[in-house]
């Protein structure tokens, strides 16, 4: 096999990564009040964990797609003495990791390493302890974590907003957009998650309606009319918000079809199969455990925005914020069918087709993840 020591290496990370966290105990304790009434507190396990994923992302070389221009911007700092913020183009936080390595003497590696540490810490704490099993699993599989050796910085904005959520369900606004303008400093578009702390959540997710409009925006993806209008929408927007006028080169010929870079197999239908899934045990979910409501109704914002625009490779970035939160719905769901005992063959089965998608996104160096070679 071409990639042999690959494979061992990433099948390897995700075996240690969930055999560690299966031995804290708070996997296994009951749950007392809603699935995420606490949230994990990181112990001994949970640094292991950091340091297994800081280590094998911190040390990769050519490993992502964007791996070569982050190396660069690096390189840089040692090119141009005194490098000024005004002087580059990344986000302030980025800026900052990368003045600090270079100031120090270190390298690009641990500009990586500090990339890979902060956007996994908030991994570790957007949810309980009880759920991260799964949610990492799902994580690693739906191919979020290849992508994070890709979109560095926006992974960490991601990351950041995920463990955000948690103060929309306790109605915490100051937390929350603290969050946010931290989010926003290693990806500027985060800024535009702001309103969604205002939502009225408990009103919006109908699972009638929301399957309607599911339905309806899979018919109309990539119509002649929506690709037509969005372009126009976005320039109109972007006069109103400054920072989003860089983005207008994304509808440029050069950039126009995300479609032609990410294709419409088999993994889109399946990813839309599973949309239908969850939509599906939305209700009973959502009955048994009332807290997951946000996660949907962020979620399918996503899909259904995805869905109509997918076309557009901005859009594509912009919507990762909530596709990110399919790996936490189908934990939940997997949770949920565990406990119900009467559905248990269809968590299992979707933790087989998921770990089968994850050797496939090896074999097909997703997000140019293979071969994996080390820096030093």
């Amino acid at each position: 096999m071409e990639y042999f020591s690959t494979y061992i290496i990433y099948l390897g990370l995700l075996s240690g990564i969930i055999l560690l966290l299966l031995t804290k105990k708070q996997v296994f304790a009951p749950v007392e009040g809603g699935i995420l009434e606490s949230y994990n507190k990181l112990n001994l396990q949970d640094y292991f964990i950091l340091i297994l994923l800081v280590t094998i992302v911190g040390l990769r070389y050519n490993v992502g797609v964007d791996w070569p221009a982050y190396k660069e911007y690096f390189e840089d700092f040692d090119l141009y003495k005194n490098l000024s913020f005004q002087d580059q183009t990344m986000e302030v936080g980025y800026y900052l990791i990368n003045y600090f390595a270079n100031y120090i003497g270190g390298g690009y590696i641990l500009v990586f390493s500090i990339a890979a540490c902060v956007s996994w810490f908030f991994v570790l704490k957007s949810v309980p302890a009880k759920l991260l099993p799964l949610i990492i699993f799902f994580i690693f599989s739906d191919g979020y974590f290849f992508w994070s050796m890709n979109g560095v910085r926006q992974f960490i904005a991601v990351a950041i907003f995920a463990y955000s959520i948690k103060f929309i369900l306790s109605k915490k606004f100051l937390n929350y957009f603290l969050f946010i303008i931290l989010a926003a400093l290693f990806h500027q578009s985060a800024i535009l998650l702001i309103p969604l702390f205002f939502i009225p959540y408990e009103r919006v997710f109908k699972q009638k309606w929301w399957m309607i409009v599911f339905g309806i925006s899979f018919v109309f993806s990539g119509t002649p009319l929506i690709l037509s209008a969005l372009p126009k929408i976005f320039k109109v927007i972007s006069e109103f918000v400054p920072f989003l006028a860089g983005y207008n080169s994304y509808f440029d010929s050069q950039y126009y079809e995300a479609r032609e870079l990410t294709g419409t197999g088999l993994g889109y239908y399946f990813r839309i199969l599973i949309s239908f899934v969850l939509l599906i045990f939305s209700k009973p979910l959502i009955q048994k455990y009332p807290e997951t409501r946000v996660y949907f109704v962020l979620f399918f914002l996503g899909v259904i925005i995805y869905n109509l625009f997918f076309s557009f490779q901005i859009v594509e970035r912009f919507t990762t914020y909530f596709l990110f939160l399919r790996a936490y719905l189908l934990g939940f769901l997997v949770y949920y069918l565990y406990k119900s005992r009467t559905f248990n063959f269809i968590g299992l089965g979707i933790l087989v087709i998921y770990f089968i998608l994850f050797w496939s996104d090896i074999y097909t160096s997703a997000n140019d993840c293979c071969p994996y070679q080390i820096s030093i």
